[in-house]
């Protein structure tokens, strides 16, 4: 038998010391439910709903495979998560003045990344291909725009406005 100091089961109560080595146990993985409150930040600004996870995906993607990922997230209770206009993300990101993700990362918001981070608006065609739509890099603020389907970057969720 593995020895758990100090552990009791969180379903009778019994203490490790009083279960029989010859006994076959199931084990219980408690999860403690998240509040939805603690995954997401209110914008009082904008009115909008933002992830306190600032790499809920978990790595980079192109622009499209970002629309897509972002519309089928299922999140905190919601499910009408989408990529932010670049007006909604440049906006955001200049809480965190001239280093972004550094100040996101130090008041509440976790996974930051020092990276560009994908709008749902399409660009202006300074990409090599016509087919082109804006980021905001969150190590500076910096806006610009690149081909949607051969640059990954990071997908940073909202929820409401338009």
């Amino acid at each position: 038998m593995t020895e758990l100091s100090g552990s009791a089961c969180h379903v009778c109560g019994t203490s490790n010391g009083d279960l029989p080595d010859n006994q076959l146990y199931l084990l219980f993985l408690c999860f403690k439910p998240q509040n939805a409150a603690n995954l997401v930040y209110n914008d009082q600004n904008s009115g909008l709903l933002w992830t306190k996870n600032g790499n809920i995906a978990g790595k980079t993607m192109s622009w499209s495979d970002a629309m897509s990922w972002a519309k089928n997230l299922s999140y905190a209770e919601y499910r009408d998560w989408r990529l932010p206009t670049i007006a909604q993300l440049q906006t955001f990101s200049k809480m965190g003045g001239n280093n972004p993700s550094k100040w996101f990362n130090s008041n509440g918001f976790n996974h930051v990344r020092a990276a560009g981070y994908w709008s749902s608006t399409k660009g202006g065609g300074n990409g090599p291909g016509p087919s082109t739509a804006y980021y905001v890099n969150l190590l500076n603020g910096s806006v610009n725009d690149r081909d949607w389907e051969s640059n990954d970057y990071y997908v940073w969720c909202v929820r409401g406005g338009q």
